[in-house]
């Protein structure tokens, strides 16, 4: 699980079924360190796997199509980048 401050990000494969859903998910790429800056050192690691692969079987597309007729589009790439800001504690009224 990531901790608070943490960042990262990743990418992830997949297909696009003929109905728009995401399907067959890969990891590709995991790297932890701070986004912001352009000296950092990325590491790899897993802590975001989870939630990347929470959000990806989510994502609802229009189907690609060829001639009218959807189709199976393969291998898309999406990067998801992670930013774990502060904890807000939450106020009730």
């Amino acid at each position: 699980m990531a901790e608070e401050g943490e960042m990262g990000y990743l990418i992830v494969k997949f297909d696009i079924d003929k109905n728009g859903k995401t399907i067959n998910y890969q990891i590709i790429e995991r790297q932890c360190g701070n986004v912001y800056n352009p000296r950092t050192k990325f590491i790899s690691c897993n802590d975001f796997d989870r939630a990347t692969l929470t959000a990806v079987k989510k994502l609802k597309y229009e189907p690609t199509q060829i001639n009218n007729e959807p189709i199976v589009h393969r291998d898309v790439l999406h990067r998801f980048t992670f930013f774990n800001g502060p904890r807000k504690k939450c106020t009730a009224r």
